[in-house]
């Protein structure tokens, strides 16, 4: 069962499109749903972190997407406030908002979906 979750970031207002984390009981083994930047039109989408599209941009100089586990997507603490799906792990708190630039974006739980 993968969670629902809500990016808005508290310094702008900025608010992307629910993502629907990780896979559902008929697909978690072949789909996983994972929050991007899409660096060409700076919005959060989410992309399939099993797509071999994905994992070819992702060893890109420059790709298209960057997920929000990786370098600089978040604030690195101590904190254990995160989302996980399997081994991924995604902050709540401290991500990098596409808009204003400042780490206020949250991913607020929303529920969760199968």
């Amino acid at each position: 069962m993968g969670s629902i979750i809500l990016p808005v970031c508290e310094n702008c207002g900025y608010k992307a499109a629910k993502i629907y984390l990780g896979g559902g009981m008929s697909n978690h083994l072949t789909y996983c749903a994972v929050p991007a930047l899409n660096t060409e039109t700076n919005e959060i989408v989410t992309v399939d972190f099993f797509s071999d599209v994905i994992k070819e941009d992702l060893l890109k100089d420059k790709p298209t997407y960057k997920i929000y586990n990786g370098p600089n997507m978040h604030i690195i603490n101590d904190g254990i406030d995160y989302h996980h799906w399997g081994d991924l792990k995604f902050k709540i708190h401290g991500n990098l908002c596409p808009k204003c630039k400042s780490y206020n974006l949250i991913f607020e739980s929303c529920g969760c979906w199968d």
